[in-house]
């Protein structure tokens, strides 16, 4: 499969975000020390996506924000990788496309940030290696499915499948409860289910175990993976959207900036406390615990990392199962820089399908400029954790023995390579949410409920986890609700 939700994301650390780091500090964004009076002051805890977004639009509102994020960065889980690859590649480690949602588009226009659109490289030959073989497809050759198709399924084509399967689903408003009661029966089946019940063939199902559901079939609720596919079929149907020219993290940066002062790094929120009168934040900001006091607080980090803060009082029963049984993704990203690439000199493209441990490799440097070039792949699910088990040193001579075998000269090529594991980023532990059978009506009530003066936002409180759309979406609620909860 060549278009999977792997490509999309991905195609969708702290120390490798260096470059990050520095452009956020020298953007003016040097805390003060907070007030200690209680203000009608609101406080975002993470500057990711979600959190910077939320605080823009309340300070344009008249709202006196303060936002706190615990490592030396905007972005979370956008994450652009610049060290340690040379001649000024990056690749991204984490949200890569910008899709052509309205509100989406329109925030990457007002901070200035340009887009690109992508255009693929023509007139080089496929690759591709299974069952221990390679194999040189030809120019602009497609490697077969790793699944024979009905004949039906095969002549519809990727998107075809989709509609045929998933289309109706689109009819129904996907920002709102999910899923809604036409569909709710399919909360209790598991992905396998659903599609043999659609009438799709059991090569389809392998085909999305391995590609657009990021964990296994079996373990996934149906109607979550209809949301999912239905999202993809409206985002593949609009148009704009794109790249952001330079790396997925100008957007936050440039988020960041607008806010200057108003975000706090290397604030660690360790506990939330809230009565009658207000709330407060206590966090630790270089080895010392400081307190904040808000009228209101938006949580803007995920629940696998919300579920180790303190809170007083207890959240509902409701909340409280939604932080603690919403699961995230597991996701590596691995990544090798090469002195040249070579693989283009000898006419072969850098993205191939393989059934190898890492995966299918990808040329992440093709729409850059210069000589060197970086391979990457990226791991969900179970080869993701597989990957994640292995030291860093064993994590990287994985990756480059396997690229071998695909593009050989690899070893004598290489330069320098990194990986990125989201399941142990203690400010992420995982990398988008996902649901299983029966959640997404158990855990739905308490998802996006506010809990007296804290709001939730995040991507994997909308209707898109995993994508920035998703998280802006959540950013335009909580908003919402913050300003309404202000005039009552």
């Amino acid at each position: 499969m060549t278009s999977t939700r792997r490509a999309w994301l991905l195609g969708a650390a702290s120390l490798l975000a260096a470059g990050c780091a520095r452009e956020a500090q020298e953007s003016g964004a040097r805390p003060a020390t907070p007030a200690k009076t209680t203000g009608r002051r609101v406080v975002v805890i993470g500057a990711g996506l979600s959190g910077l977004a939320t605080a823009l639009d309340l300070v344009k509102s008249g709202v006196e924000v303060v936002v706190l994020e615990a490592q030396l960065r905007p972005g979370g889980r956008i994450l652009t990788v610049r060290a340690p690859f040379t001649d000024g590649l990056y690749v991204e480690a984490g949200a890569t496309h910008v899709v052509g949602d309205p509100d989406l588009l329109a925030l990457v226009a007002s901070v200035g940030v340009p887009l690109i659109r992508p255009k693929p490289v023509r007139g080089l030959d496929a690759v591709m290696y299974m069952d221990g073989k390679r194999v040189v497809l030809g120019p602009d050759g497609h490697p077969p499915d790793l699944h024979p198709f009905s004949a039906e399924e095969d002549k519809l084509g990727f998107e075809g499948r989709l509609r045929k399967y998933f289309g109706n689903a689109t009819s129904y408003e996907l920002e709102g409860p999910w899923p809604p009661p036409a569909l709710a029966r399919h909360d209790a089946q598991n992905g396998l289910e659903l599609l043999a019940e659609l009438g799709a063939s059991k090569a389809y199902a392998e085909d999305m175990s391995l590609g657009l559901v990021a964990e296994r079939m079996t373990e996934v609720s149906g109607a979550f993976v209809m949301r999912e596919m239905a999202g993809l079929l409206r985002d593949l149907g609009r148009e704009g959207g794109g790249r952001i020219a330079g790396g997925s993290d100008r957007l936050p940066v440039a988020l960041a900036q607008r806010l200057g002062a108003r975000i706090f790094y290397g604030a660690e929120v360790k506990r939330m406390e809230q009565d009658e009168r207000g709330a407060r934040v206590s966090f630790v900001r270089r080895g010392v615990l400081e307190h904040l006091d808000a009228e209101r607080i938006v949580c803007a980090i995920p629940y696998s990392v919300l579920r180790h803060l303190e809170t007083a009082p207890a959240f509902s029963p409701a909340k409280q199962r939604a932080v603690r049984e919403l699961s995230m993704v597991s996701g590596a990203r691995v990544c090798a820089q090469f002195d040249r690439r070579y693989w283009q000199e000898r006419g072969e493209a850098g993205d191939a399908e393989t059934d190898l441990p890492t995966g299918a490799v990808r040329d992440d440097t093709k729409l850059q400029v210069g000589t060197a070039g970086v391979l990457g792949a990226f791991l969900t699910g179970d080869p993701s954790r597989r990957f994640t088990a292995l030291s860093p040193g064993e994590r990287l001579h994985a990756f480059v023995e396997n690229v071998e075998k695909v593009h050989p000269g690899a070893k004598q090529h290489f330069v320098a390579g990194t990986a990125k594991c989201w399941d142990e980023d203690p400010f992420a532990r995982g990398a988008f949410a996902w649901f299983k059978p029966g959640q997404m009506k158990e855990l739905g009530p308490g998802m996006t409920s506010t809990e007296g003066r804290v709001h939730f936002a995040g991507d994997h409180t909308s209707h898109r986890p995993g994508w920035m759309h998703g998280a802006l979406a959540s950013a335009r609620r909580v908003v919402r609700e913050v300003l309404a909860a202000r005039v009552t």
